[in-house]
């Protein structure tokens, strides 16, 4: 019986012990013993570092999942977007050596590429690292309920997200996560609700989803705000602006967190540890 096996060496994921999921075992690089310092020294410098080596181990022949947030890819990239939604960094893996065993013997072997980027991530931490098998269990089950992913704008938005932490530019870093709450409010409605079309009708749509889902992170006084900074960075001349830059700097922060909330609490996480922390930033 001829046996795969395949080691990720994943970099940056700050996990709390070994865990199992979906045929990928998660352990600690140089297991448990002086990891909490490594770990410090991690979370100290914005440098990729290999933590974590996912293993699956599979007959031959035994098709991986396929990814659900992507065109293409397998599971493993799914979990790592959603690790980097979790920790606010860039998880990823590079180069994952594969090999197949006939018993001893090796018949074969050669590397797995990454699909995700490898951008500098600097978000904010919201799932602690207890919580990271809990956190990926609840998730997986509802992308990979047909449909939902398509539905919901979880991946696009997501993607935003995440490009929106690897901006330099404030502007850019507005547009980008502008774009992914876009996403995941328009797509709650399909398209169906009166005034879609309609630019303007945005803030109405914010607080529209916001009633819906009942998120006490939308405040009556942000979406408005948001939808004029919108006009004021995709649509206005520079001389007319109507926010200065700090003011585009703080909103953009707070709708960093909020669409980072709305992404998981839509993945059944409503309810996590640094949740308060989060919401204190935003109502502020």
């Amino acid at each position: 019986m001829r046996i795969v096996t395949t080691t990720y060496p994943v970099y940056n994921l700050w996990i709390q012990r070994p865990f199992e999921i979906e045929g990928y075992a998660f352990t600690p690089v140089g297991g448990m013993e002086g990891y909490q310092e490594r770990l410090r020294e991690m979370l100290a410098t914005s440098d990729n570092v290999h933590t974590v080596d996912v293993v699956r181990t599979a007959q031959e022949g035994d098709a991986t999942v396929q990814a659900h947030l992507w065109d293409s890819g397998e599971l493993i990239e799914d979990l790592m977007v959603l690790l980097s939604l979790a920790q606010g960094r860039s998880v990823h893996y590079q180069n994952a050596p594969w090999v197949i065993r006939d018993g001893d013997a090796i018949v074969a072997q050669g590397a797995h590429r990454q699909y995700f980027g490898r951008a500098v991530l600097r978000g904010e931490q919201a799932i602690s690292p207890f919580e990271i098998d809990s956190y990926l269990e609840s998730a997986l089950k509802y992308i990979h309920h047909p449909g939902w992913v398509v539905d919901r704008g979880f991946g696009t938005a997501a993607q935003w997200y995440l490009e929106s932490l690897s901006v330099a530019s404030h502007e850019l870093r507005f547009v980008c996560v502008w774009h992914g709450m876009s996403a995941l409010v328009q797509r709650y409605f399909h398209g169906h609700w009166e005034g879609t079309g309609e630019e303007d009708n945005m803030s109405m749509l914010f607080l529209a989803f916001r009633d819906a889902h009942e998120y006490d992170f939308i405040l009556d006084q942000h979406p408005p705000i948001w939808l004029e900074i919108s006009k004021d960075l995709l649509g206005r001349h520079p001389s007319r602006r109507v926010f200065p830059s700090r003011q585009v700097f703080i909103y953009t922060r707070k709708l960093q967190i909020v669409l980072l909330l709305s992404l998981l609490d839509l993945v059944g996480y409503g309810d996590f540890a640094r949740r308060e922390n989060l919401l204190r930033d935003v109502r502020r």
